[in-house]
């Protein structure tokens, strides 16, 4: 019996001892971005050491050329910069695929017999700890409710800029820098009102169109000739230092009164 306990003791610490080597997935952190990141390859060291049957723990070693997760397609991508010292979620391949991940992605066969390898990880951003959190409103500029869908970048700094949706359908683009839309074609539908607030607006056009009414509150200068095809309705208009309704003219029987000229010019 003494044997067979022994035998049982020694199956177990083998079988533990093999299943340090077996790895499914646990988080990592990023240690260095591979070629600025073109390749979508970072090279990561996971978070959870190793604890040996002593009580005693050790470091996992560095992972390189992990390969890089990001929400896209062949035809659409949401792409971001990963930076040193993100915490990223490792996921290790069943099988070898070091030949797959250098592949155009079509099926391919393993060049070794490797199982739940170290080395066969990939990284998919996005893992946070509780401090680390980054849908926290107190590490945001803008004011950010956890209820928004919300696509935003450099986070935290006074550069951070966000397109945020809100649950009742409002849209908002909150930017401390220029905002540029570049299209062939710009077309915007407001079915009952559409507003701009600035202190100064320009606007480059060779031709302007303006359908309906226009109702303008302030002074307004024209440099160039003006054609005008309708009336013109005023209570004051002054041409060359002439008021329009109180200016007279001398030496016209039904001109205001006033002194006579020979000319009969306005005076």
């Amino acid at each position: 019996m003494a044997n067979r306990d022994n035998w049982e003791e020694v199956l177990t610490k083998s079988f533990w001892y093999e299943m340090n080597e077996v790895y499914t997935s646990m988080p990592c952190i990023v240690v260095s971005i591979v070629d600025d990141l073109k390749e979508q390859r970072v090279n990561i060291q996971p978070c959870l050491n190793k604890l040996h049957l002593n009580n005693t723990s050790s470091p996992r070693s560095v992972i390189l050329n992990v390969p890089v997760i990001f929400p896209s397609t062949s035809t659409s991508a949401i792409t971001m910069p990963v930076n040193i010292g993100d915490i990223v979620w490792g996921m290790f391949s069943m099988r070898a695929m070091e030949v797959f991940s250098e592949s155009d992605g079509k099926p391919s066969i393993p060049n070794n017999r490797a199982k739940f390898d170290q080395k066969d990880a990939v990284a998919l951003i996005g893992m946070s700890t509780r401090r680390t959190a980054v849908n926290n409103p107190n590490k945001r500029i803008h004011q950010h409710s956890t209820e928004d869908l919300v696509i935003a970048h450099n986070l935290g700094k006074s550069s951070e800029v966000e397109i945020r949706f809100k649950p009742d359908g409002d849209v908002l683009i909150n930017s401390p820098k220029k905002v540029t839309v570049n299209s062939v074609q710009a077309v915007v539908n407001a079915s009952t009102s559409a507003s701009i607030t600035t202190p100064d607006l320009t606007i480059n056009a060779d031709v302007t169109n303006w359908s309906g009414d226009i109702y303008h509150t302030g002074d307004i200068t024209i440099v160039g000739s003006t054609t005008q095809v309708g009336t013109i309705t005023a209570t004051q208009v002054v041409g060359g230092g002439k008021s329009l309704s109180s200016h007279t003219h001398a030496g016209s029987p039904s001109a205001p009164s006033g002194p006579v000229t020979p000319t009969g010019s306005p005076i």
